[in-house]
């Protein structure tokens, strides 16, 4: 799974299969909303308070950008972390596709993953993300986007908050309850031959 997003259908959806179109909002980057193909699905059986909030949260995040004041497009994605609040650098929030789900689900008070994640290479990273991977054999586009230090970071990724909403709704709902993500959590389904040491 490559890309996270927020699903913005006016009901509950309980038809997602391979390709299912939804109306969704996602950090493209850019950020926005439109319609995608989906390949899966997880749920918190948000209640309707909790779905008012997260639309709350995206037009707060859309209103940042269509503002006049939003003048550094480029920078508002990062991988690491997976989301930075406004600073005296950047004067908005910035997300990659991942850190822009578990802020809206924050936004709601609930914690997805565990701050504990494996780390991962940027040859692991370019495996996959391809689409990324000249990107990251630049050392200042990958600096740009938080992975400046080291040559291992915890990245959030698609299969770690898929893997927390397959949880039952019970036990991602216990305050505190953060999913403890593992090595091959990366794939979702989980692939039962990733034995490979982070990293490598």
């Amino acid at each position: 799974m490559r890309h996270a997003m927020l699903c913005d259908e006016d009901g509950d959806r309980v038809d997602i299969r391979l390709e299912t179109k939804l109306r969704i909002s996602h950090m493209g980057p850019p950020l926005g909303t439109g319609i995608s193909d989906c390949h899966a699905a997880g749920t918190a059986e948000l209640t309707d308070t909790e779905k008012l909030r997260v639309k709350q949260f995206v037009a707060l995040r859309l209103g940042q950008q269509a503002s006049a004041a939003f003048r550094q497009k480029a920078f508002q994605y990062c991988i690491h972390p997976a989301a930075q609040p406004p600073s005296q650098k950047f004067a908005f929030w910035r997300f990659s596709c991942v850190g822009y789900v578990l802020e809206a689900y924050r936004f709601i008070d609930i914690h997805l993953l565990d701050d504990a994640l494996p780390l991962k290479s940027a040859q692991d990273l370019k495996s996959f993300y391809p689409d990324f991977a000249e990107a990251l054999d630049d050392p200042r586009k990958r600096a740009s986007v938080g992975l400046a230090d080291g040559d291992c970071w915890p990245v959030a990724l698609v299969g770690y908050v898929l893997h927390s909403l397959a949880r039952s709704v019970d036990e991602i709902r216990v305050p505190g309850a953060r999913y403890s993500v593992r090595e091959g959590d990366e794939y979702f389904p989980r692939n039962p031959s990733s034995t490979a040491a982070s990293g490598s």
